[in-house]
């Protein structure tokens, strides 16, 4: 978590999480390019430039919203940053990392429903094995890491719109 914080703090967003207007300009899209080489996911071999952006209605108010990989290559980070239905709002980001894990990472949509997750602490509800099941009323955005051998391989973390902002929940299988 702290090394999020400091990532969404190195890319000029502010705590809140949020790019008002329009990205930040030391911001740009994740493209093909910077996704190419790093991943053996056969999906992406075949098309790079796929798994960088997710539409999907997040906050549930039958607006679709999209979810896409943004870059600061100065400072070798990467943001997931929501772009709402309503173009009044403000970007949400969601998810960052170090730039040299984006070839590894895709973003996805996920639809409404049953959710399991590691549970981190003391939670009510966990079963004897550390883990939750709560449902989603609304899509939800996916951050997985892909690649055989990657350090961060087969890790999901999944935003889930809460009202006020996203919870973020390491998704058991």
């Amino acid at each position: 978590m702290a090394k999020s914080i400091f990532l969404l703090a190195a890319l000029g967003l502010s705590s809140a999480c949020t790019v008002s207007g329009s990205v930040a300009p030391a911001l740009t899209p994740v493209d093909a390019d910077d996704v190419a080489d790093g991943t053996d996911y056969a999906m992406r071999r075949t098309d790079p430039a796929l798994l960088l952006a997710a539409t999907g209605d997040f906050d549930g108010d039958g607006k679709a919203e999209e979810a896409r990989f943004f870059k600061n290559q100065a400072l070798g980070a990467f943001a997931v940053i929501v772009t709402w239905g309503d173009p009044a709002r403000e970007r949400t980001t969601v998810h960052a990392d170090t730039l040299n894990n984006v070839a590894y990472a895709a973003v996805t949509a996920l639809p409404p429903g049953p959710l399991r997750y590691i549970c981190y602490g003391p939670v009510e509800g966990c079963d004897d094995r550390g883990r939750k099941t709560i449902e989603t009323a609304t899509d939800a955005v996916g951050v997985v890491y892909l690649g055989r051998g990657h350090h961060l391989a087969g890790k999901q973390v999944v935003y889930v719109w809460n009202g006020d902002g996203f919870n973020a929940y390491t998704i058991v299988d």
